[in-house]
């Protein structure tokens, strides 16, 4: 007999007492039927949003490859190709006025403060850096090798760029996306 049911016991007859406690039980039975129902549906719930997950990275590796080959089909298949596009449908996308140094600069201020295609969970937890100065730096050094190489997917060569223009660039193709490597050569001695 549940707690609560026993200080009502002596108010009530027996009959009286009978029906309360069937009530009583058969809402402890729906409690139960409906904590069992919510945690199945939570279950649900969690793998579903797995599979999202999961359908959503595949759906934007997919879009990374498609997205190398028309740049490929353009002659476009670089870096700077894409650095350019994503900082320009950032500037169409928030299209505000303001003095800036530069049009990267403005562009980087903005792209950084919305959070333009995810690129500040890309960049990882430091905020501490200027991120428009890497993108600047980035830029010229990705200038110089527009025409020096073909691929199928855009190359970030680490031997020409600082550890924050590698994940910079990085975080670009990611939220872009576009399929990217990133290569070390090997380093050969001059004599």
């Amino acid at each position: 007999m549940p707690v609560r049911f026993y200080k009502l016991r002596r108010y009530l007859s027996n009959k009286d007492r009978d029906f309360y406690l069937k009530i009583i039980e058969s809402k402890d039975e729906t409690i139960k039927i409906l904590l069992s129902s919510k945690d199945e549906a939570i279950k649900s719930k969690d793998v579903l949003s797995s599979r999202d997950g999961e359908y959503i990275k595949l759906l934007k590796s997919n879009l990374a490859v498609k997205n190398a080959v028309i740049y490929d089909l353009q002659g476009r298949l670089s870096l700077r190709s894409v650095v350019e596009d994503f900082e320009n449908n950032s500037i169409k996308e928030y299209n505000e006025a303001g003095k800036w140094e530069s049009r990267r600069e403005r562009a980087w201020d903005l792209i950084l403060r919305n959070n333009y295609c995810g690129i500040i969970n890309e960049l990882g937890s430091d905020n501490s850096k200027s991120w428009y100065l890497v993108a600047k730096d980035l830029y010229k050094r990705i200038s110089d090798d527009v025409h020096k190489y073909r691929s199928e997917k855009v190359i970030i060569n680490r031997t020409s760029m600082t550890e924050d223009m590698v994940t910079l660039a990085a975080a670009i193709c990611k939220s872009f996306p576009i399929e990217y490597e990133i290569i070390t050569p090997p380093q050969t001695k001059h004599m």
